[in-house]
């Protein structure tokens, strides 16, 4: 069960909310919500989805607007939480227009608003927080056609693994009624059926208005303990923030003053501290000038801006293998934060061209396969490439993943993790200062799952020795990381050994 950290002090939000737009590391505690009923379904959601709590978040009069990446995936989460006296009162999944189809798209409007209301809810780990709104608003449910009834238990839908929406067909029921068909990429179907827009609203308005949904608020929290939301731990890939806005220390920490020592031999400094918790550094109001830091941490690059842009080159190893790296520079009012690119060109023959101007072949995909995993490589390079700086504290994917890393060091030794992001920052500190060179050779389709092969090279500019490893990603049918393998062959002399 993951547990979250509180990323800033109730003081701070509330002494910037009106005036900010954005926030880095902002999660919303206990005194944000209208009441205990939201909160907890907001923390149920949290747990179900395993997210980073360390999360930007866009910030108005009217709502909060948080953009989750999703554990082991390539995938975002798009949540707007809503706000009346500046405390959240509701809390939804938005879906993007892209992924609806309809005939009539000014009454689905109308509609949408209570479909992301529903959809949070689905997420969340606990089925009573769905069934309470499915009561409340009348509304239907039906899963591969068989019709549920909202009063019965919710649990198989809970049990489920999150609900990941390839689209919604939006059509007319009878003369009043209106239905979302909710697709998966698996092809399973959940089909909500609405009353009337003018009733639907009236019963919402009316759901608003109760102080106590359902007594399983009472018995979860019982259940759970009353420290259990305290919202204060440490989280696994965080630091605590504090009134100050400098982040508390972590012994176990790879930035932290205990450091694992990087001169053991591979295999000696795995086995040191592989059991130790890694985790990041918060930076965000620690970079006082972007092209100084850049420059420092990639000292054998060159650094070239225009406006937000900051692009850093330098030659490829081998001739083949690059470390250029293009990011995005973003401000908010506690601090800037920096993005991998997401754009990208599909030429002739799914000749997929990213910002780089590299090119990935995905001829094995189809054009939904392609749709889905275009806008994200270019994300995976970047990690790998600012493997070494203190950048990957901005650009790490969190991938809790089974991982097995095959090494020679120089004899051959087989160990596993439980996760590919350790495995990232353990890699990431003892090759600190090198030069990261990483590719994506080959994307193909095996027994109609995806799987990425890829080389990453940790090369000392110095010595000139490197450290070489084939990378080799596993999807699911959610197109999330599901199997991760490293081989890595430690301290070779030349490129051609």
């Amino acid at each position: 069960m993951h547990t979250i950290t509180r990323s800033i002090t109730l003081t701070v939000v509330f002494a910037i909310l009106l005036a900010a737009s954005t926030l880095s590391g902002f999660i919303p505690q206990r005194a944000n919500f209208a009441n205990d009923y939201q909160h907890q379904l907001f923390i149920s959601w949290m747990e179900r989805g395993g997210f980073d709590p360390r999360t930007p978040a866009s910030l108005s009069q009217r709502a909060i607007k948080i953009s989750y990446a999703v554990p082991g995936s390539i995938q975002r989460v798009e949540v707007e939480c809503e706000m009346q006296n500046n405390r959240i009162v509701t809390l939804r999944e938005i879906v993007p227009q892209s992924k609806i189809r309809t005939a009539m798209p000014d009454t689905e409007n109308q509609y949408r608003y209570f479909l992301e209301l529903i959809l949070y809810r689905l997420n969340s780990d606990q089925d009573f927080f769905l069934r309470d709104l499915l009561l409340d608003l009348q509304i239907s449910l039906s899963w591969n056609g068989e019709e549920i009834i909202p009063e019965d238990s919710l649990s198989f839908l809970r049990d489920k693994e999150r609900f990941v929406w390839r689209e919604f067909k939006f059509t007319s029921v009878g003369e009043t009624d209106y239905k979302y068909l909710g697709r998966l990429y698996n092809d399973e179907y959940l089909e909500f059926i609405f009353p009337g827009p003018l009733h639907l609203v009236e019963l919402f308005n009316a759901s608003q208005r109760k102080e106590h949904y359902s007594l399983d608020i009472d018995s979860l929290r019982n259940e759970r303990g009353s420290d259990y939301y305290a919202l204060t731990s440490s989280y696994k890939y965080g630091t605590d923030i504090s009134s100050t806005g400098r982040s508390s220390s972590i012994a176990s920490s790879p930035y932290s003053p205990q450091a694992p020592d990087r001169n053991l031999p591979m295999r000696e400094y795995i086995e040191a501290y592989r059991n130790q918790i890694w985790g990041r550094e918060m930076l965000h109001n620690k970079v006082s000038n972007t092209e100084s830091f850049l420059s420092g941490e990639f000292p054998y690059h060159s650094l070239s801006q225009s406006r937000s842009l900051y692009e850093l080159k330098t030659p490829p190893f081998n001739n083949n293998i690059s470390a250029d790296i293009q990011l995005i520079k973003k401000s908010y009012s506690d601090g800037i934060a920096f993005e991998a690119l997401e754009n990208f060109t599909i030429n002739s023959g799914k000749n997929v061209q990213l910002p780089t101007g590299e090119t990935i072949l995905l001829t094995d995909l189809n054009d939904q396969d392609i749709e889905i995993i275009a806008p994200y490589i270019n994300q995976l390079l970047t990690m790998h490439r600012v493997m070494g700086s203190r950048l990957l504290n901005f650009l790490l994917i969190p991938a809790d993943v089974p991982t097995i890393l095959v090494l020679r060091d120089p004899e051959r030794w087989v160990t596993e993790f439980d996760s590919y992001t350790d495995l990232i920052l353990m890699l990431s500190y003892y090759w600190e200062k090198r030069t990261v060179y990483f590719k994506i050779e080959q994307v193909k389709k095996v027994n109609n799952y995806i799987e990425m092969n890829g080389l990453l090279v940790a090369r000392d500019p110095v010595t000139e020795k490197f450290d070489f490893a084939e990378v080799r990603f596993a999807l699911d049918r959610h197109y999330r990381i599901d199997l991760a393998m490293l081989s890595l062959y430690t301290n070779i002399k030349t490129e051609e050994e």
